[in-house]
């Protein structure tokens, strides 16, 4: 079936709604043009078939200069990374399904087909033969096409005059035309200025049923002339040879010699007989009615063969087809891989072998634009360390494209990297609570990143988070001590806020500082003898931003100030 690896692409101002089916070059798409919220057609030429984008490219070319002539206009057309595509215009045509009924309607594609070929010999583009489910019908009643078959970069006008009859051809066996497009393909294939003379070969066929009844009535009388011609010398000489009479005994005609002497023999009286000659020429044209005739036959019986075997086939390309419109990739795939590796080559009704491939190319596509969103969901969960999450996407995908086996290693390692990443950070989690006990002791500044902990970013980058809040804590607390010593040098009054009846209670006072350590200050209010010893996370911590700044310490964010200062001195709030 081919490997999937390359994002489908994504076609810019367009929204997908259903494949159609595969086309002679690429994927027929039914889309939503988002900015005019219309429909349109899609041909989407896959990566994979990069090979074919030059000759994609002069189709698209090809379809621009016709400017909706017989054709679907082109409203857009580019690159997606190494795929092409194209939009059409479709509007309310329809495709083709079936032979025509209505004679006039037979007419009308003819004449269509007719029209199409002389304004491409105009534009010197050599294309076709075009295939017969590129045809769409009209609401008025006309017919265009979808896509022009191969257009080649140079060709005679003899080979612009052949495609045009084969394609003719082809149109009159597929949607059984009858005449006169038989005749209208050999005179355009046989004759210099064709298209001009079969326009004179369909306007005597527009006015033959005024001439049916002369026709008839003058056929019938030749035919009246003919059969006496032939049977009367006939049946005059059975009435010599056996005549009737009163009992009279048949005449008997031998051999003689004439006055002159020349022998008369009786087979040189039937060569002289005027019936005989008629009699051979009427044989040999008998043989050669029943010769045509067999050949008719036999064509049609093909015609016949060849229609039952795309009735069968048909069938089972809508069946394909439906599946992936649903999404049921995995069933598609197994339907995909029941179909012969061989099958019929083209026809007058068209190629399987293509139809085939162009489906195998349409379930890649599908399959590679399902792998590509599965992959981005996929990582997104990986980026934020959600193992678990992206685990159970694969297991869907797989699901979804029935490769469980295929993908079945994965799983597990995404699932084993999940429970590595849950033990891991349990370790990590653990350590922090030891650093943060640390703390206070200032001795240690930095911290060795814990074990397994570098094999997930997402883990290393919390770390080095965490270990930058740890250093500025230290740094915030340092600067406060630093204050706290110019003050005690300075033996000045400060005004002071302390939480002594709990943290939503504090008492301001002026006080001098009489002695700092690194978890408690001790000062002597103003008419006291005695010093008051506070623990660190009882004064306010608008005190403590005022000394911190006074240190020279710049704070930016009062609240993760305050936060980083109790974490060391004690409180409520953890910086994890």
């Amino acid at each position: 079936m081919g490997a999937t690896g390359d994002q489908a692409p994504e076609i810019p101002g367009f929204q997908p709604l259903h494949i159609r089916g595969a086309g002679r070059l690429g994927i027929w798409i039914e889309a939503r043009q988002v900015r005019l919220d219309r429909r349109v057609l899609l041909k989407v030429l896959p990566a994979a078939e990069q090979s074919l984008q030059q000759e994609f490219v002069r189709e698209v070319q090809a379809l621009v200069r016709l400017d909706g002539e017989g054709a679907l206009r082109v409203i857009d057309e580019g690159a997606v990374g190494a795929a092409r595509y194209v939009a059409l215009d479709e509007g309310e045509a329809l495709p083709l399904k079936g032979p025509l009924q209505d004679p006039r309607d037979k007419l009308q594609l003819g004449c269509s087909m007719l029209d199409l070929y002389q304004q491409l010999h105009a534009l010197e583009i050599v294309a076709g033969p075009i295939p017969a489910s590129a045809l769409r019908r009209l609401p008025s009643g006309g017919f265009v096409v979808a896509e022009m078959g191969a257009v080649e970069e140079q060709g005679s006008e003899q080979e612009i005059r052949n495609r045009a009859a084969i394609t003719i051809e082809q149109m009159a066996a597929i949607f059984r035309l009858g005449a006169p497009w038989p005749e209208v393909a050999r005179v355009i294939r046989n004759e210099v200025d064709g298209f001009r003379k079969a326009r004179g070969v369909i306007d005597r066929h527009q006015l033959a049923p005024t001439r049916v009844r002369s026709r008839i009535a003058l056929l019938v009388g030749v035919v009246l002339i003919v059969a006496v011609g032939f049977l009367g010398p006939r049946w005059w000489r059975e009435v010599k040879r056996d005549p009737v009479d009163e009992g009279l005994p048949p005449v008997t005609v031998s051999s003689s010699v004439d006055e002159e002497g020349d022998p008369k023999s009786g087979d040189s009286a039937d060569e002289g007989d005027p019936g005989a000659a008629p009699d051979q020429s009427a044989t040999g044209d008998s043989r050669q009615s029943d010769e045509i005739a067999r050949t008719r036959i036999e064509q049609q019986d093909l015609l016949q063969r060849q229609f039952s075997t795309w009735e069968v086939w048909w069938p089972r390309r809508d069946q394909i087809l439906n599946l992936l419109e649903a999404g049921e990739l995995a069933a598609g795939r197994r339907l995909l891989a029941s179909l012969p590796p061989v099958i019929e080559d083209s026809d007058a009704y068209g190629s399987m072998t293509a139809e085939k491939e162009s489906l195998l190319q349409a379930w890649l596509w599908i399959e590679q634009r399902a792998v590509a969103r599965a992959r981005a969901r996929i990582d997104a969960s990986v980026s934020v360390d959600a193992y678990e999450v992206a685990a159970d996407a694969l297991a869907e995908l797989a699901r979804d494209l029935g490769l469980e086996q295929r993908y079945s290693p994965e799983i597990e390692r995404l699932k084993r990297r999940g429970q590595l990443f849950r033990t891991t950070l349990a370790t990590m989690e653990r350590r922090m609570e030891q650093v943060l006990l640390e703390l206070p002791s200032f001795g240690v500044t930095s911290w060795p990143l814990p074990q397994g902990v570098s094999s997930f970013e997402g883990l290393h980058r919390r770390w080095n988070s965490f270990e930058r809040d740890c250093q500025f804590a230290q740094q915030d607390v340092q600067s406060i001590l630093d204050a706290a010593k110019a003050r005690l040098e300075a033996d000045e009054l400060f005004f002071w806020s302390v939480k002594d009846g709990g943290p939503l209670i504090a008492r301001s006072f002026e006080a001098r500082v009489t002695a700092v350590d690194e978890n408690t200050i001790s000062l002597r209010r103003v008419g006291r003898r005695n010093p008051e010893v506070h623990p660190w996370n009882t004064v306010h911590g608008s005190t403590l931003e005022q000394m911190a700044i006074e240190a020279g310490r710049e704070v930016t964010d009062s609240f993760r100030f305050r936060a980083r200062v109790r974490t060391v001195w004690g409180g409520s709030e953890s910086i994890l």
